[in-house]
């Protein structure tokens, strides 16, 4: 697989993690420690910058909170692009959509990864910037 296919799969993959945790798969967390890097940082649809133990710590504090949701909560991925790779790092952009009681969202997301053996599919974020889409 190429760097930019491996940060595909692992987009797809953290964010059906997401899904799982969010309905209440009581899943890993360590799915989610391992693949953050230690300097990582995420920039919030509303503006908001976290670094990654607030992040770690948001999720888990919010594991659960779709478990008896009607509809399902779900999470969908499309519209991946792969933007730049230079050196060890490599930028995507991707739409997420997520449907959930009080209704739908999506977001436009920017991510920075570099290359990291340790992780499930190779890579590490380092850097997450979502936008809000009005659609």
């Amino acid at each position: 697989m190429t760097f930019a296919e491996d940060c595909e799969r692992e987009v797809h993959e953290l964010h059906d993690f997401f899904a799982g945790w969010y309905a209440g798969d009581r899943g890993d967390i360590e799915r989610l420690e391992r693949v953050l890097a230690r300097d990582f940082e995420m920039v919030s649809p509303g503006g908001a910058t976290n670094d990654r133990s607030a992040v770690i710590e948001w999720v888990e504090h919010n594991q659960g909170q779709y478990a008896d949701a009607d509809p399902p909560f779900t999470i969908d991925i499309d519209a991946f692009d792969h933007r730049l790779t230079e050196g060890g790092h490599c930028l995507v952009t991707y739409v997420e959509r997520q449907s959930a009681p009080r209704g739908e969202t999506a977001r436009l997301s920017s991510a920075l990864f570099r290359r990291a053996g340790e992780t499930p599919s190779g890579v590490e974020w380092v850097h997450l910037h979502e936008t809000w889409l009005d659609e």
